[in-house]
């Protein structure tokens, strides 16, 4: 199987993952934390493996060390900066850590390594590897003070993330079969002496699933980390069907794995999150007077995926206030989609932003009083509100 990871990587996974990195505040959160890892606890770090664990060596481990040294191979990894462990801990689990730049470090907890036979162990070391690979750790789950949005955002890509590194956990056995018991064994937590496999049931399940979850939006956690398992085997599925010419087109399969994958997505109101953004840059380009300063403060209270697709149609325009001014006007044609929680939400931000230097200057006020005037909230209100933010 001659597949390079760099050609198939799910475009769903690495859209988001530039997204979120395009902002210049979350970016900077993200280098700020892994730097503080390799000066702080790296040495720690390496302790706490040392310690509770074996380090795995061509001597103590051979098959386990061929294993690791294969599918760093099959995956194009020349980096000798990777060790691998094996913890004592009976969960059932494995992961990447980050050390320091350019040192890593895979795990396999003893749980996981004594229900797994050999080939399945290959599995899981691609996934940790391919998160490497793609460079996952730099997406933190802990930015710092960021609204809920953004939270969303971050866990839709751990789970979109995991899908990525299957298909290099795929790569490194060759085996759809072997990708399948894994998971499932992982799943249930047995060596699936009773199970039959074939006969699981899983498109049944999977819509059921679905359905539940179309029903019933309360069941939806915002911070599930990894899709289930079901899905992940219905997303390996449909790729080995793309590697082994059964189905054409990566991007058809894509779609097909990200429609089921955003089932577990809270529903967002996008056409508020898009006025609010529309409205802060307005207010923002109004006094450009430490505009800087304002731009960190929108990136760390917007979505970041539609901030991306805004700011990219503005990049070249010259007159920003117009530009806003009229994107804004144009998307509130509809007012009754917003209800007045949404339209107080939309001036308490356009006033935060305002005052993120520490200042509301005259532009400002102005263009905020314009926005609550053209959402129809009254004079009363607002001048009540820019007063709590003077």
């Amino acid at each position: 199987m001659l597949i390079n990871p760099e050609k198939i990587r799910p475009s769903f996974e690495l859209d988001l993952y530039n997204d979120l990195l395009n902002n210049a505040s979350f970016k900077k959160a993200s280098e700020g934390h892994l730097n503080k890892i390799s000066l702080d606890h790296s040495h720690e770090n390496t302790l706490a493996f040392l310690t509770n664990g074996i380090r795995i060596n061509h001597k103590n481990s051979p098959s386990l060390y061929d294993a690791f040294c294969e599918v760093k191979k099959k995956l194009k990894i020349n980096s000798s900066n990777i060790d691998l462990y094996i913890e004592n801990n009976p969960s059932i689990n494995a992961g990447l850590a980050f050390i320091k730049k350019s040192r890593y470090v895979i795990y396999l907890n003893s749980g996981l390594v004594n229900l797994l036979d050999l080939e399945e162990i290959k599995f899981v070391i691609g996934h940790e590897l391919g998160h490497l690979k793609y460079q996952h750790h730099k997406i933190i789950k802990n930015p710092g003070k960021c609204l809920p949005i953004f939270t969303i955002r971050l866990f839709e890509h751990s789970r979109y993330a995991e899908i990525s590194a299957d298909r290099c956990g795929l790569i490194a056995v060759e085996s759809l079969e072997v990708a399948k018991s894994t998971l499932l064994k992982i799943a249930t937590g047995t060596n699936l002496d009773y199970i039959c496999k074939e006969s699981i049931g899983m498109k049944v399940q999977l819509n059921a699933i679905k359905d539940i979850l179309n029903s019933n939006q309360g069941l939806i956690d915002e911070k599930l980390s990894h899709p289930y398992s079901l899905i992940r085997i219905y997303a390996l599925e449909k790729f080995n069907n793309f590697i082994s010419k059964k189905d054409n087109g990566i991007n058809e399969i894509d779609n097909k794995i990200l429609s089921l994958l955003s089932a577990l997505n809270p529903k967002m109101n996008h056409k508020k999150n898009e006025i609010i953004i529309y409205a802060c840059f307005w207010v923002s380009y109004s006094d450009v007077k430490n505009l800087k300063i304002e731009k960190e403060n929108i990136e760390g209270i917007c979505d970041p995926v539609m901030l991306n697709k805004v700011l990219s149609s503005s990049s070249k325009v010259k007159n920003k206030v117009k530009y806003f001014k009229d994107g804004f006007l144009k998307r509130i044609k509809d007012k009754s989609a917003l209800s007045l929680s949404d339209k107080s939400d939309i001036l308490d931000k356009v006033c935060s932003i305002a005052m993120a230097d520490g200042e509301l200057q005259k532009a400002e006020e102005k263009a905020i009083k314009e926005i609550a005037l053209k959402i129809d909230l009254t004079k009363s209100y607002v001048d009540s509100v820019i007063k709590k933010f003077k």
